[in-house]
């Protein structure tokens, strides 16, 4: 079965699982992605999820050592992702999931993984961890293609301006709220990307340039 854990600082989720776990995984992220109402950039947010499961299915990622029963030793891989993008792909998987007709395997995976990252979130702050699972089932479906971009702005600043451990962990359940287009911070967002779009302004008056550094896990 799928296994998770949060990462050290708080940054993200570690998830794990054999071969066969990671393999229904990648099937099911694509058979919904597939089937979904979602187009272009919003798709291929999805499928950069399926990467990750299939890089660690596939041995390029981490492998884990977990012993069960305390004896028994089992080898699992596993990948990161940041809070902010996990919860945000598997909220929009979710919303797929009720748009079409699925097969029961799919919806199992589907509630294993909401399983194993709630579970995750409250062994980090079970407080807070309770809180920001409770945002992430609010997360409506995506309505824009700059929606994706937004999000990766969210977890770069996540990553790189809020800090880390625990006091930053506090503040996921405000990026959350964020996360819904009719936030402020949204809308606001949008306004830039279509004053860019059609010409109006340099990129560069709107946006700060940005450059991802090493994660700190």
């Amino acid at each position: 079965m799928l296994m998770a854990e949060p990462t050290k600082n708080g940054t993200g989720i570690t998830i794990m699982g054999d071969k066969f776990d990671l393999d229904e995984l990648y099937e099911t992220i694509h058979f919904l992605e597939n089937g979904s109402c979602f187009s272009g950039i919003q798709g291929e947010y999805l499928l950069a999820f399926a990467y990750e499961v299939r890089k660690a299915r596939d041995n390029y990622r981490k492998d884990y050592k977990l012993r069960v029963d305390g004896e028994t030793i089992l080898t699992y891989q596993g990948f990161n992702m940041i809070w902010t993008e996990i919860l945000f792909t598997v909220s929009q998987l979710r919303h797929s999931a009720s748009f079409q007709p699925t097969l029961s395997n799919h919806q199992a995976v589907l509630y294993q993984l909401e399983s194993i990252i709630e579970r995750a979130l409250i062994s980090y702050d079970k407080k807070v961890g309770l809180e920001v699972f409770q945002r992430f089932k609010a997360i409506p479906t995506v309505s824009s293609s700059f929606i994706t971009v937004y999000i990766n702005d969210l977890s770069f600043d996540y990553t790189h301006k809020m800090g880390c451990g625990k006091k930053r962990f506090k503040l996921l359940p405000s990026l959350l709220d964020k996360m819904n287009w009719f936030s402020k911070d949204y809308q606001e967002f949008h306004s830039k990307m279509v004053t860019m779009r059609d010409g109006k302004v340099p990129p560069d008056e709107l946006f700060e340039y940005q450059e991802w550094k090493e994660i700190k896990w």
